[in-house]
């Protein structure tokens, strides 16, 4: 479990300034027919709630005349398209080398680079930076070379865990208190690593095009209002120097406060036991 203390320092921390920044684009995870009305069901609730995303998104996913208008759209929405690799993989598997990861990045760019609003930012698939210091040092090369930076993540959740059980259950109604009891948690968590390392930043949040984010994106922008956090531009939070850090810790990746913070406790990606104890429970 997130330790509690972390709970406690919450209230203490000067930051609250969040940034949405959605991952994969991956059409299968929205569990819908109609993929064109759910893709501007999302852009009008973006557009009410007056935000701007990061789109971190997968290539190889979206090659299809109709995906690529689906992204067109958010581009021209004035959403941020950045780069998610082409294939989606595990860069701390060990049987994948540097300059083959490094390859699988650059094809994806031939893709994303297309688009008007195209940001030079990449996203580690499941935040997996590399197992090694050669590997994770491959990249962080790469990416000066290219111009890329790291798409760092600083609130990091289980929104796809809630999401596999959401559809299970037939979008039960059900689900949406304890979503966003998660995401609040989940905030206050990386709200309380800010504070100890005594920043003030905006903090980006993770989630995913998926079905959960589908039905209940207006009332999770509407509750961290309430919450007394304020929404800024994703490319606002992107500015902020945090995001040009660069941890040591090894394997790199996950969220950049925890990773900053040493890993000295169990990071968010890692609550998914604990958080399935709970969706076990509303099937």
């Amino acid at each position: 479990m997130i330790l509690r203390r972390h709970l406690l320092l919450a209230p203490l921390a000067r930051s609250r300034r969040i940034a949405l920044t959605i991952d994969d684009f991956n059409p299968g995870a929205l569990g819908v027919d109609d993929v064109g009305a759910a893709n501007q069901r999302f852009l009008d609730e973006l557009d009410r709630a007056g935000l701007e995303v990061c789109a971190f998104v997968i290539g190889g996913v979206n090659q299809s005349a109709e995906r690529r208008a689906h992204l067109e759209a958010w581009s021209a929405a004035g959403h941020r398209i950045a780069n998610h690799t082409w294939s989606h993989r595990n860069y701390n598997n060990p049987a994948i080398a540097g300059p083959e990861f490094a390859a699988d990045v650059a094809r994806a760019h031939t893709f994303v680079s297309t688009f008007r609003t195209f940001t030079p930012l990449l996203r580690f698939p499941m935040l997996k930076e590399g197992e090694t210091v050669a590997k994770r040092d491959h990249m962080r090369s790469w990416m000066r070379v290219e111009g890329y930076r790291n798409g760092h993540v600083a609130i990091d959740a289980c929104d796809w865990l809630y999401s596999q059980y959401f559809l299970r259950a037939g979008r039960a109604a059900k689900f949406r208190a304890p979503y966003l009891n998660h995401l609040e948690r989940m905030a206050d968590f990386s709200v309380g690593l800010s504070a100890r390392l005594g920043l003030d930043a905006p903090l980006t949040l993770l989630l995913h095009y998926n079905a959960i984010n589908l039905a209940y994106l207006p009332d999770l922008i509407a509750h961290f209002r309430n919450l007394g956090w304020q929404w800024v531009p994703a490319s606002r939070a992107f500015a902020d120097p945090l995001y040009q850090r660069e941890p040591s810790r090894l394997p790199a990746g996950e969220s950049l406060l925890w990773a900053l913070d040493g890993g000295r406790e169990r990071h968010q990606g890692e609550q998914d036991k604990a958080e399935e104890e709970i969706l076990r429970r509303l099937l």
